[in-house]
Protein backbone atom coordinates (compact mmCIF):
# COMPACT_ATOMS: atom_id res chain seq x y z
CA UNK A 1 0.00 0.00 0.00
CA UNK A 2 1.38 3.60 -0.35
CA UNK A 3 1.93 4.53 2.82
CA UNK A 4 3.02 8.55 1.50
CA UNK A 5 -0.29 8.50 0.21
CA UNK A 6 -2.05 7.43 3.77
CA UNK A 7 0.12 9.70 5.17
CA UNK A 8 -0.72 12.51 3.19
CA UNK A 9 -3.89 11.92 4.09
CA UNK A 10 -3.33 11.65 7.91
CA UNK A 11 -1.43 15.14 7.27
CA UNK A 12 -4.42 16.68 5.86
CA UNK A 13 -6.87 15.90 8.28
CA UNK A 14 -3.97 17.09 11.13
CA UNK A 15 -4.29 20.20 9.89
CA UNK A 16 -7.56 20.75 9.06
CA UNK A 17 -8.30 19.37 13.08
CA UNK A 18 -6.00 21.85 14.40
CA UNK A 19 -7.83 24.42 12.08
CA UNK A 20 -10.47 24.37 14.25
CA UNK A 21 -9.02 24.51 17.60
CA UNK A 22 -9.97 27.75 18.36
CA UNK A 23 -13.78 26.61 17.49
CA UNK A 24 -16.21 25.39 20.65
CA UNK A 25 -18.39 24.26 18.18
CA UNK A 26 -17.73 20.30 16.84
CA UNK A 27 -16.74 20.28 13.06
CA UNK A 28 -17.22 16.95 11.41
CA UNK A 29 -16.08 16.26 7.73
CA UNK A 30 -15.67 13.12 5.37
CA UNK A 31 -13.72 13.05 2.39
CA UNK A 32 -12.09 10.04 0.21
CA UNK A 33 -9.30 9.60 -1.29
CA UNK A 34 -7.75 6.43 -3.36
CA UNK A 35 -5.98 3.53 -2.08
CA UNK A 36 -3.61 1.70 -5.03
CA UNK A 37 -0.41 0.02 -4.09
CA UNK A 38 1.15 -3.29 -3.63
CA UNK A 39 0.48 -5.71 -0.58
CA UNK A 40 1.83 -8.81 0.30
CA UNK A 41 -0.13 -11.46 2.28
CA UNK A 42 2.26 -12.67 4.96
CA UNK A 43 -0.22 -15.93 5.49
CA UNK A 44 0.79 -17.14 1.40
CA UNK A 45 3.97 -14.89 0.70
CA UNK A 46 1.46 -13.85 -2.50
CA UNK A 47 2.18 -10.29 -3.69
CA UNK A 48 -0.90 -8.76 -5.24
CA UNK A 49 -1.45 -5.31 -6.67
CA UNK A 50 -4.80 -3.45 -5.08
CA UNK A 51 -7.47 -0.35 -5.99
CA UNK A 52 -10.25 1.18 -3.94
CA UNK A 53 -11.17 4.00 -1.92
CA UNK A 54 -10.77 5.12 1.99
CA UNK A 55 -13.54 7.19 3.29
CA UNK A 56 -12.23 9.68 5.90
CA UNK A 57 -14.07 10.85 8.82
CA UNK A 58 -13.05 13.65 11.18
CA UNK A 59 -14.77 15.57 14.07
CA UNK A 60 -13.35 18.18 16.04
CA UNK A 61 -13.92 19.61 19.42
CA UNK A 62 -11.15 21.15 20.54
CA UNK A 63 -11.10 24.65 22.34
CA UNK A 64 -8.33 27.20 23.34
CA UNK A 65 -8.58 24.31 26.19
CA UNK A 66 -8.11 21.18 25.15
CA UNK A 67 -8.22 19.11 22.15
CA UNK A 68 -11.03 16.53 21.26
CA UNK A 69 -10.62 14.70 17.97
CA UNK A 70 -11.95 11.36 16.58
CA UNK A 71 -10.56 10.40 13.39
CA UNK A 72 -11.83 7.18 11.16
CA UNK A 73 -10.64 5.45 8.20
CA UNK A 74 -12.55 2.63 6.31
CA UNK A 75 -11.29 1.04 3.36
CA UNK A 76 -14.09 0.20 0.27
CA UNK A 77 -14.24 -1.79 -2.58
CA UNK A 78 -10.87 -2.71 -2.10
CA UNK A 79 -9.65 -5.79 -4.52
CA UNK A 80 -6.31 -6.95 -6.00
CA UNK A 81 -5.80 -10.28 -8.28
CA UNK A 82 -2.08 -11.61 -7.93
CA UNK A 83 -0.23 -12.69 -11.14
CA UNK A 84 -1.66 -16.29 -10.85
CA UNK A 85 -5.19 -14.66 -11.08
CA UNK A 86 -5.98 -15.43 -7.57
CA UNK A 87 -8.27 -12.62 -6.27
CA UNK A 88 -7.98 -10.69 -2.89
CA UNK A 89 -10.25 -8.44 -1.30
CA UNK A 90 -8.98 -5.78 1.66
CA UNK A 91 -11.07 -4.11 4.61
CA UNK A 92 -9.10 -2.17 7.00
CA UNK A 93 -11.03 -0.35 9.84
CA UNK A 94 -8.66 2.50 11.49
CA UNK A 95 -9.84 4.86 14.86
CA UNK A 96 -8.12 7.21 16.44
CA UNK A 97 -9.20 9.17 19.31
CA UNK A 98 -7.37 11.56 21.01
CA UNK A 99 -8.45 14.00 24.22
CA UNK A 100 -6.02 16.22 25.68
CA UNK A 101 -5.61 19.38 28.16
CA UNK A 102 -3.33 22.31 27.53
CA UNK A 103 -2.07 22.53 30.42
CA UNK A 104 1.71 21.36 31.02
CA UNK A 105 0.78 18.77 33.92
CA UNK A 106 -3.09 18.28 32.23
CA UNK A 107 -4.36 14.94 31.14
CA UNK A 108 -4.34 13.54 27.91
CA UNK A 109 -5.92 9.78 26.31
CA UNK A 110 -5.19 8.69 23.10
CA UNK A 111 -6.48 5.33 21.82
CA UNK A 112 -5.20 4.09 18.63
CA UNK A 113 -7.47 0.88 17.21
CA UNK A 114 -6.72 -0.89 13.48
CA UNK A 115 -8.09 -4.13 11.88
CA UNK A 116 -7.06 -5.20 8.42
CA UNK A 117 -8.46 -7.97 6.66
CA UNK A 118 -6.52 -9.46 3.81
CA UNK A 119 -9.41 -12.70 2.46
CA UNK A 120 -8.33 -14.59 -0.36
CA UNK A 121 -11.06 -15.78 -2.26
CA UNK A 122 -9.56 -18.92 -3.87
CA UNK A 123 -9.02 -21.25 -0.91
CA UNK A 124 -6.44 -24.18 -1.81
CA UNK A 125 -6.25 -26.29 1.31
CA UNK A 126 -2.80 -26.51 0.79
CA UNK A 127 -2.10 -24.53 4.15
CA UNK A 128 -2.42 -25.89 7.21
CA UNK A 129 -1.92 -21.82 9.17
CA UNK A 130 -5.06 -20.84 6.81
CA UNK A 131 -4.76 -18.00 3.74
CA UNK A 132 -6.66 -15.10 5.05
CA UNK A 133 -4.72 -12.61 6.63
CA UNK A 134 -5.75 -10.68 10.07
CA UNK A 135 -4.62 -7.85 11.55
CA UNK A 136 -5.29 -6.26 14.91
CA UNK A 137 -3.95 -3.44 16.51
CA UNK A 138 -4.80 -1.27 19.87
CA UNK A 139 -2.69 1.00 21.14
CA UNK A 140 -3.81 3.16 24.08
CA UNK A 141 -1.94 5.86 26.41
CA UNK A 142 -3.45 8.18 29.67
CA UNK A 143 -1.57 10.81 31.17
CA UNK A 144 -2.81 12.39 34.61
CA UNK A 145 -0.84 15.79 36.03
CA UNK A 146 1.61 14.40 33.61
CA UNK A 147 2.31 10.65 35.05
CA UNK A 148 1.09 7.91 32.33
CA UNK A 149 -1.20 6.16 34.61
CA UNK A 150 -2.44 3.74 32.21
CA UNK A 151 -0.78 2.36 28.82
CA UNK A 152 -1.76 -0.76 26.64
CA UNK A 153 -0.57 -1.91 23.26
CA UNK A 154 -1.80 -4.82 21.86
CA UNK A 155 -0.87 -6.62 17.90
CA UNK A 156 -2.63 -9.79 16.94
CA UNK A 157 -1.78 -11.58 13.36
CA UNK A 158 -2.96 -14.61 12.73
CA UNK A 159 -3.48 -16.94 9.13
CA UNK A 160 -7.49 -18.44 9.18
Amino acid sequence: MRIRSLMACMAVVAVAAGASASSAAAATFSFDSPVVGEVINDCTGEAFWIDGTAHYKVTDNSTLAGVKSHIEMNLTGVTGTTATGVRYVMSQQSSDTQHADFDPFGSAQITLEQTINLTRQAESGALLTGDDFRLHSVAHLTVTNGVTTAEKTDLRADCR
